[in-house]
């Protein structure tokens, strides 16, 4: 990642190359119970491809 301050917070899952679960939800008890959270859970190998390679690339700089 770039800039001295630079940071991701974008939560995001690719399962079995076809699921992408993404949002702000955290997968704890407070997220589940306290906190106003979304989440979006799309069934897509398209998407969960693209999603992978944003992975690849986020984590390779």
């Amino acid at each position: 990642m770039r800039g001295e301050y630079s940071a991701m917070h974008n939560k995001f899952m690719v399962v079995d190359g076809r699921y992408v679960i993404a949002g702000s939800y955290n997968f704890t008890t407070t997220a589940g119970a306290a906190n106003w959270e979304n989440v979006v859970w799309m069934d897509s190998p398209e998407i969960a491809s693209r999603y992978a390679q944003a992975w690849e690339r986020i984590t390779s700089e």
